[in-house]
């Protein structure tokens, strides 16, 4: 699998041009990384701008955006449990599809930041004695 160029460190950068990448390789990787790094700040929120204003490749810009978003603290964990509880479905307002993908990032974002679940929380079939 070939790994786009924008999202190479800088190590692997470096260590590709001084092994077997020409100058025409590495001057093409730094089109692409300033490519793809002007693309991620044109999609993020202006107040978010600081976080990746000194960094000088794509690769770092995301990380330091994803480090930082990173729910890490008890309180970001307790928040993500008061959503989990909160989420609902309105079909007036958004359809199934889009209620689902908001819910597996949800869930998605519980699984990053290690909350359990309680075994209260947990859907079990129950199955009565006299059905097979």
């Amino acid at each position: 699998m070939k790994l786009h160029s924008s999202l190479m460190t800088e190590d692997e950068m470096q260590t590709s041009r001084s092994s077997t990448a020409s100058e025409k390789t590495y001057t093409a990787w730094e089109v692409d990384n300033q490519k793809g790094l002007g693309l991620l700040i044109e999609m993020i929120d202006p107040t978010q701008y600081h976080h990746v204003v000194d960094v000088e490749t794509c690769f770092h810009a995301y990380k330091q955006l994803e480090n930082h978003h990173e729910p890490t603290t008890e309180v970001d964990r307790i928040a993500l449990m008061a959503e989990y509880h909160a989420i609902k479905w309105n079909p007036k307002q958004e359809t199934l599809q889009a209620f689902l993908e908001r819910f597996d990032i949800l869930l998605r974002k519980l699984q990053a930041a290690d909350c359990a679940m309680p075994d209260d929380m947990a859907v079990v079939k129950r199955h009565s004695p006299n059905q097979r």
